[in-house]
């Protein structure tokens, strides 16, 4: 028995064509962080120059910096920059939009708390943490991360 040819509208396609992306949303605001990932963050923020511009970067948060910022603040020349804030955004670890003229670039809250969950995953053997476990600073820090 021969099953007869489904014709699905072209509506029909691109709707299920956004459904999967609602899953790869899924799946990254899931949090899920595989050990490439982690290594390939980890590496990116491996290098002193990378690290420095990752952390003003952060300090900033979601308002970001424009590249003639970060070349104010950290006195680098700006193919320096370029090339860096390109490692940064190829590790997911910082994001870039255009406002006007400008390029913007903020931290990747998503990411950044991928990785920290990643690393933490197993602490205290699977059980949960005693209060002192991870510092007082680290609560802190903890608290203040509002930035998503």
């Amino acid at each position: 028995m021969l099953m007869p040819v489904l014709r699905i509208p072209l509506m029909t396609a691109l709707a299920s064509f956004r459904l999967y992306g609602f899953y790869i949303q899924l799946f990254y605001k899931l949090r899920i962080m595989k050990n490439t990932d982690a290594v390939q963050v980890l590496l990116a923020l491996g290098q002193e120059t990378r690290l420095n511009l990752f952390r003003l970067v952060v300090q900033k948060g979601q308002q970001g910096l424009t590249p003639g910022q970060m070349v104010e603040a950290l006195g680098i020349p700006s193919p320096t920059l370029s090339f860096h804030l390109k490692e940064l955004v190829a590790a997911g670890l910082l994001k870039v939009e255009r406002r006007s003229r400008n390029l913007i670039y903020s931290p990747s809250a998503d990411r950044i708390e991928a990785l920290s969950d990643f690393l933490l995953e197993n602490c205290c053997g699977g059980l949960p943490c005693s209060p002192g476990t991870l510092g007082k600073k680290s609560k802190k820090l903890k608290k203040k991360t509002t930035c998503s």
